[in-house]
């Protein structure tokens, strides 16, 4: 089972991650908000309604239901980001620390 990252915002049946869905039986995909060498270009997380719409087309295209991750540890390491529009996730050592 592979779980494989791409490159885009929105989907299409003619996207490259959609075609690889269909031609490997790809088991899911990653998620990530900015370009690891540039920060200021999007890569797959804009806003909720824009994850929610592009996880729907995911797993509209996939012939098996698609596991879907995001790297989201909380703390310094969140792709779902309040100024995005998401709730504000603590960090792991913040939810470690709570009794």
């Amino acid at each position: 089972m592979l779980i494989v990252g791409f490159e885009d915002q929105a989907i299409s049946y003619n996207s490259q991650v959609v075609k690889d869905m269909q031609n490997y039986n790809l088991g899911g995909v990653i998620l990530f908000d900015r370009y690891y060498d540039d920060r200021e270009r999007v890569k797959n997380i804009l806003n909720p309604y824009q994850l929610k719409e592009l996880t729907t087309d995911l797993q509209r295209y996939s012939k098996n239901p698609l596991f879907i991750s995001i790297d989201q540890e909380g703390g310094r390491v969140a792709r779902l980001k309040p100024q995005y529009g998401f709730v504000k996730i603590p960090s792991a050592f913040s939810v470690s620390q709570m009794q």
